[in-house]
């Protein structure tokens, strides 16, 4: 009699069991990479494995803590710029602003019309001796991936967040901007000239996700032949390329195009840059959103 009531107490104890696992595994809504999840603790994100990896493959990285310096480690070190026509100043060069948590000195405030940051060495083309010709340096990347957070004082117009290459030259030059349709988006070799690759690619998101006097956080990343484009930790776009590995020019802007004459200047704030030569995985996206800059 009792080995037959042990024996009772042990199935209902599996079927127990059993029920709590289907409840876990069903739990509706729950995705480990949606930026519904846990962001509430910063400690969490701050012990998990990205803390640890999100410098790894970081080869250019703009904190803007007093400067426009590299703090990769790689010394490709940002100028401030304003852009001269005709032998006059403008409205002078990017200036020193508090930062998304309002940290003074460690952003730039740009002025939508005539300044930016310039680097002759594009941080992804490390170990590229610099252009000695006419025609820019070339280097085939199979993946990156850039971050930039930032807030724009208008919208309704063409502004850039990051430039690669020239704009008005030809392909394997890359912008990260948003459009006068308030989206985001990446264009690469997007120009055809002189010398057309026969390579383009271009991702976005919808329009109107971008908003006046709002922090947001954008990464792309480059790999498997895909473009993906995050904001704010969602997947606002992807593109499938032509092309595995695509050519990217030397030099490297924040703030406009890249040209003898630069355009569609960036008005607003840039808290930081980074690039990588590889892409970054969700759980370091989703850090990016909630860490702070060391002062």
């Amino acid at each position: 009699m009792k080995k037959k009531v042990y024996y009772t107490m042990f199935i209902a104890l599996l079927i127990a069991l059993s029920a709590c696992q289907k409840n876990i595994t069903q739990a509706p809504g729950f995705k480990p990479s949606s930026l519904n999840v846990a962001l509430n603790s910063t400690d969490n994100l701050s012990s998990s494995d990205a803390k640890k990896t999100i410098d790894k493959g970081l080869v250019g990285y703009y904190p803007f803590l007093g400067n426009p310096n590299d703090a990769s480690g790689y010394g490709i070190n940002g100028t401030l710029r304003d852009f001269y026509s005709g032998g006059i100043d403008l409205l002078g060069l990017p200036t020193l602003t508090t930062d998304k948590n309002g940290n003074a000195n460690s952003a730039y405030r740009f002025n939508g019309l005539s300044d930016f940051i310039y680097m002759l060495k594009n941080p992804l083309l490390n170990g590229v001796p610099p252009d000695t010709t006419f025609v820019p340096v070339i280097k085939g990347i199979s993946q990156f991936s850039m971050y930039v957070r930032f807030k724009t004082d208008t919208i309704g117009s063409l502004q850039t967040l990051i430039q690669s290459g020239d704009a008005h030259a030809g392909p394997n030059s890359l912008a990260l901007s948003i459009y006068p349709d308030n989206s985001v988006s990446l264009g690469w070799a997007f120009v055809t000239a002189y010398l057309f690759t026969g390579h383009s690619a271009y991702v976005t998101s919808k329009p109107n996700v971008i908003k006046t006097n709002t922090w947001s956080d954008l990464v792309i990343n480059f790999n498997d032949s895909k473009l993906d484009l995050f904001l704010n930790g969602n997947l606002v776009g992807s593109s499938k390329t032509s092309f595995s590995t695509g050519g990217l020019l030397d030099n490297f802007r924040i703030g406009t195009t890249s040209a003898s004459f630069p355009i569609w200047f960036f008005n607003g704030t840039i808290d930081e840059v980074r690039v990588y030569s590889r892409p970054l995985v969700d759980k370091e996206i989703q850090y990016l959103l909630v860490h702070k800059k060391i002062q």
